[in-house]
């Protein structure tokens, strides 16, 4: 089976801070994404979560959380 790799990126008009309290508040991914069901877990480093998509069949693999202290930004 071949492994795909997905690159996106976007750039927000937002501070990095807002941009993570969003990120960070998974009970409203549901609303905003609608290919996530569900996350749990605690958006810390090194913390795992457990994310519920709604797929086509693919398998999904996540990054860990990243802090917004160590999230890019271009500013």
């Amino acid at each position: 089976m071949a492994i795909h790799h997905l690159h996106t990126e976007i750039e927000i008009d937002a501070s990095a801070e807002r941009v993570w309290a969003v990120l960070s508040d998974f009970a409203s991914y549901p609303q905003w994404n609608p290919f996530i069901k569900s996350v749990a877990g605690e958006p810390q480093q090194g913390a795992r979560l457990q994310i519920a998509v709604q797929s086509r069949g693919g398998k999904v693999v996540s990054a860990p959380p990243t802090p917004s202290s160590e999230a890019h930004q271009d500013r």
